[in-house]
């Protein structure tokens, strides 16, 4: 009986919570279809080991230009001017029904916070400060075929990690994350630090701190990342090196154009001893920079044109660099405010000692080889709800 009270008690007070808070579902549904191509490279740098053969894909995408989702979002107001918030929000493959990062159910956002006059903190697995400073560096948003953020973020640092461990798809998302952020007008300061794998040995532990000014036309970003080793990553027996991740960039809005520039840069693992097969496979450079600029050019009240070309530099210790441009062309048209149509290309341009591929906001298409040029055209549609 007392705990037939006791749960009669909290469901009441559940309805109660509930009541009083506003929740909002909401999604988005991108669709596309197109072909992929990549031409032939080899297994090996600089030309070597076995020629890899082209390949031609022709394929229907979810999230070419922003991922498909399912959410979830709630406020309260706590008085004084204080709110509780909430997100939950899952990745669909809407072309299968499926599940993306890695079949998380939540695994695009998953947090609950407070926010203040001024001030915000939030506890959960979340979008990292340097992610989102990267997409605003960039006409594209970090969508659409060419776009340098899914390029970059996330790509290299947590090679090996699965799902639910802690460090899965860092540096994009944090797990087991605390994001601590400061409003001063036209300044915005977030910081955010996540327990990583939450083990003895530290792995996968992550410190992010960056800087967002925005006034008028003017927009600027500098954000600065740590990532210790994911556990995936290196040897029982090593001691975990802190990769280190930096972004200058920023942009400035013509009315006729906005135009945007922005640069990376990673430094990877040192001790190429420590490494496991999984970030020996990843780790042959030990660091990577990349710098693009973009524009985004309004045609009429009712489309856009995205264009952007940006640059990576594979650094491997006494010996030729790996060099890589990636190159993006986008159209979008708005059949109304919710739905969208749009002609998504983008190529990769690889030398000998690079295998970069071709990222939307989603899929991937792949280099075969070292010194493979993938490069994908999708014709979408983006309904919004």
């Amino acid at each position: 009986m007392k705990e037939a009270l006791a749960l009669a008690a909290f469901m009441a007070a559940t309805g109660a919570a509930c009541a009083q808070s506003s929740v909002t579902v909401y999604g988005l549904v991108d669709l596309s279809v197109g072909r992929s191509q990549a031409s032939a490279g080899t297994t090996g740098l600089g030309g070597t080991g076995t020629v890899t053969p082209a390949q031609t894909i022709n394929r229907e995408d979810s999230g070419v230009g922003f991922g498909s989702r399912l959410g979830f979002r709630g406020t309260e107001d706590l008085g004084g001017g204080l709110s509780a918030r909430f997100a939950l929000e899952m990745g669909l493959a809407a072309d299968t029904g499926g599940l993306n990062q890695g079949g998380l159910a939540f695994g695009r956002q998953s947090y609950v916070g407070l926010w203040g006059n001024g001030w915000s903190v939030s506890l959960g697995r979340q979008y990292t400060p340097i992610l989102l400073s990267m997409a605003a560096t960039e006409p594209v948003a970090g969508g659409s075929w060419g776009n340098m953020t899914n390029q970059m973020i996330g790509v290299y640092e947590q090679s090996g990690s699965t799902p639910g461990n802690g460090s899965f798809q860092l540096v994009g998302r944090a797990d087991n994350s605390v994001a601590v952020s400061g409003y001063f007008g036209p300044v915005t300061v977030n910081t955010m630090v996540s327990a990583g794998n939450e083990n003895t040995r530290g792995t996968g532990r992550f410190l992010n701190a960056g800087i967002t000014y925005a006034e008028g036309p003017v927009r600027l970003d500098a954000s600065v990342a740590r990532m210790r080793q994911n556990a995936e990553q290196i040897v029982a027996t090593a001691s975990p090196e802190w990769l280190k991740m930096t972004l200058l960039g920023g942009s400035y809005d013509l009315k006729f154009a906005k135009l945007y520039a922005g640069y990376y840069r990673l430094d990877g693992p040192q001790n190429a001893a420590n490494l496991s097969a999984a970030g020996a496979a990843t780790f042959k450079w030990n660091k990577l920079t990349a710098g693009w600029l973009g524009a985004k050019i309004p045609v009429g009240s009712l489309s856009v044109i995205n264009a952007q070309i940006g640059k990576e530099t594979f650094n491997y210790p006494g010996a030729p660099d790996g060099k890589a441009t990636v190159l993006a062309l986008n159209y979008e048209y708005s059949l109304s405010k919710r739905t969208t149509a749009y002609v998504s290309y983008g190529k990769v341009l690889n030398n000998d000692r690079s295998n970069a591929g071709l990222y939307g906001s989603i899929p991937l298409a792949a280099a075969t080889g070292y010194n493979s040029d993938p490069s994908a055209s999708s014709v979408g549609l983006r309904h919004a709800f």
